[in-house]
């Protein structure tokens, strides 16, 4: 069995391949816009700590309705609604030590990113905001964190013990490949490029005794990271990817399960527990048994 899906480099004629990791990077570069923060030196300290609080303040209230804000339902004609992107609430475990900006205001800037590309109403405030932060440096490491959102990432070398793992994998996990599992998908016009199944024909993970982990963990494992790519740049990244209508690429969506096993088994447990589930006494139980319950 070939434990690793091999995907060909394919490239366009005069650049990489459409919604590439490479293709997201070269858009940055060529792309105007300021390096660094000098453009910025003339505003006082007071000045941007206001811009932040009332970023921080949009980003808490908008889309609830909050009387006074720039969505209150008052300031719109009858008929007319705003869409707001995606939230997370936590810091993912998979997200590394950010270099060019802190967590809390790369978690601010990448909504506001969103919401600004879906024209929805703003603060002038958070708008300014979002400006200051939105460096050539910022957008090419946030394009590098998505980068582990993305099919190449399948090719990902695992570790030795991983890779190990999954070569001997018990004959029962391998009749039930990962693009087997189904997930949710949020509803409405922009979300209609997400899949809803991983293009991985690698078997569902074990836990480290070897049972297969339950397909309905797994569902609710991917749709909680298909929330923390959105929340943190997968929106604009969908609506950036419309121009592409009619084109075939790459899935935007994708999660390495095998090279995210720690977590997944950890996890596991702690569903296992709250499900009150034993995985041990379900052992001699059939993959198909298991996915029912």
């Amino acid at each position: 069995m070939t434990s690793q899906l091999e995907i060909p480099a394919k490239r366009h004629r005069f650049g990489p391949k459409a919604a590439s990791h490479e293709w997201w990077i070269q858009r940055i570069k060529s792309t105007p816009g300021p390096k660094y923060i000098q453009p910025w030196t003339h505003l006082p300290e007071y000045h941007l700590l206001t811009l932040k609080a009332l970023a921080e303040l949009d980003y808490q209230v908008l889309g609830k309705g909050v009387e006074g804000a720039p969505d209150d339902p008052e300031l719109f004609e009858e008929g007319e609604y705003t869409v707001y992107p995606v939230q997370i609430h936590h810091k993912p475990h998979w997200l590394p030590g950010l270099v060019t900006i802190s967590w809390r205001n790369f978690q601010v800037w990448s909504w506001i990113g969103a919401v600004k590309a879906l024209e929805s109403p703003l603060s002038k405030e958070a708008d300014t905001w979002h400006n200051y932060l939105d460096l050539e440096q910022t957008k090419l490491e946030a394009v590098e964190i998505l980068g582990i959102f993305r099919p190449e990432h399948i090719n990902t070398e695992l570790p030795a013990d991983i890779e190990w793992e999954l070569v001997a994998i018990p004959a029962e996990a391998e009749q039930t490949p990962i693009s087997s599992i189904e997930f949710g998908i949020p509803e409405g016009r922009l979300y209609r490029y997400l899949n809803n199944t991983l293009n991985d024909p690698r078997p569902i993970p074990v836990t480290s005794t070897g049972l297969v982990i339950r397909k309905k963990f797994l569902k609710l494992y991917i749709e909680e990271r298909l929330q923390e790519y959105l929340a943190l740049g997968g929106t604009q990244e969908l609506i950036i990817r419309e121009q592409f209508q009619g084109i075939k690429i790459a899935d935007p969506f994708y999660w390495n399960l095998w090279a995210d096993l720690a977590e997944v088994r950890n996890r596991y447990t702690i569903y296992c527990a709250q499900e009150h589930i034993d995985p041990v006494e379900e052992d001699t139980a059939s993959v198909a048994s298991w996915d029912t319950q």
